[in-house]
């Protein structure tokens, strides 16, 4: 499976050019002109660690856990060098309503 790319640049032929290339690099390219038009089809890019269940998370989860996914949303951090790097920010309640979880997960984390 190749590695996949959030490629976000309101100039479309710059974003044009640049998914040319990525594609050259075998890169899977999720090509938008806009921050508006990632938020629009955030359900298609979800970063597959939440699916597989690979994160990181402060309070461990048991095997026996259900997690209900109902939040996400994409979000910048800084990272350690100050720049701003995309995320997800994923949340819900653990087993029932009572338990709510958070995660950030980082676009660049799913790298091999």
């Amino acid at each position: 499976m190749s590695d996949k790319i959030l490629l976000v640049d309101d100039k479309t032929e710059i974003a044009d050019l640049a998914e040319v290339y990525l594609r050259n690099e075998n890169y899977e390219v999720l090509k938008y002109y806009s921050p508006k038009d990632v938020l629009a089809h955030i359900g298609e890019i979800q970063p597959e660690p939440v699916e597989q269940g690979n994160f990181e998370q402060h309070v461990p989860f048991q095997p026996e856990d259900t997690l209900y996914v109902n939040r996400c949303e994409l979000i910048y951090l800084y990272d350690t060098k100050g720049f701003y790097q995309p995320a997800y920010q994923f949340g819900g309640p653990i087993n029932n309503n009572e338990n709510p979880w958070t995660c950030r997960i980082l676009l660049w984390q799913n790298k091999r």
